[in-house]
């Protein structure tokens, strides 16, 4: 009986120790990505989107291309006359704007006749409601998809 015990015995440690062998390989050792997938990888920097850009002022006072000085000059004058008694040494930025069309030189053309015409006109009209001729300054540029206009600024 000790011998059939013996190789009972030897069966068993045998077989239990090839059971446990199977099972271990079968297992993936326990690591730190175990628990967090992402352990030992380079990270991945996040970088924000910068903030919006605000939105562009309003302007003081704009006024379309080709519209009639009696429509416009009365408004004018009353905004100019309101503006100086608030702040006396204001400063009006008049910009001349004409559309991104065609050529340079007809652009620069379309301009010219924009300054030369209506931006004159405005900063007439506010030198005789009481502005001085060194608180108007002009200016004139080209803008994608603009339609011909006069923008008045204050500063």
């Amino acid at each position: 009986m000790a011998r059939l015990y013996r190789s009972v015995f030897r069966f068993s440690v045998s077989t239990g120790a090839i059971a446990a062998a199977l099972a271990l390989n079968a297992c993936a050792p326990l690591d730190q990505r175990t628990f967090d997938p992402s352990a030992g990888r380079p990270p991945k920097v996040h970088v924000p989107l910068p903030p919006p850009a605000p939105p562009a002022k309003p302007p003081f006072v704009q006024i379309m291309a080709g519209t009639p000085e009696s429509v416009w000059q009365p408004d004018v004058e009353k905004v100019t006359r309101l503006a100086l008694q608030r702040k006396p040494n204001i400063l009006f930025v008049l910009t001349a704007i004409v559309p991104r069309d065609g050529s340079p030189p007809a652009q620069a053309d379309a301009l010219a006749a924009l300054v030369q015409g209506d931006e004159r006109a405005v900063a007439q009209a506010m030198v005789d409601a009481g502005a001085s001729g060194g608180q108007i300054e002009m200016d004139a540029r080209v803008e994608d998809g603009a339609k011909p206009h006069i923008r008045v600024d204050v500063r």
